[in-house]
């Protein structure tokens, strides 16, 4: 995973879990929503709670005997300090306020122009 990341169980089931080399960690009755941060390599749990630490590289097998069926969704803003931080919410909207302005002052502009 490049970045944080959240899944709901839609249809629970026990999950074996793997590491990047193939190495079996854990298993776990994935059930409900679970939630990671990334921190180097480690997937750091958010929500939920997991018997191991998880590899941001790995992979989960169902291992149970039913169906397994879940949504799962990345934020596409890490907080995995090697990726570059996007601009403060702040920020976005001093700068989108800028845009705004310096919009209407060239409509205002134009707008005079019309009428002399």
């Amino acid at each position: 995973h490049d970045y944080d990341y959240h899944f709901v169980a839609i249809e629970p089931s026990q999950l074996e879990v793997s590491g990047e080399n193939g190495t079996v960690l854990f298993d776990f009755r994935a059930e409900g929503t679970f939630g990671f941060r990334i921190v180097g390599d480690l997937l750091v749990p958010t929500v939920g709670e997991l018997p191991w630490p998880v590899p941001r590289t790995h992979a989960a097998k169902n291992i149970g005997e039913s169906v397994y069926v879940e949504y799962l969704f990345e934020s596409k803003v890490s907080t995995n300090r090697t990726w570059p931080r996007p601009p403060s919410l702040r920020a976005r909207l001093q700068h989108w306020a800028k845009t705004v302005t310096r919009m209407a002052g060239k409509g205002a502009r134009a707008h005079a122009k019309d009428e002399s």
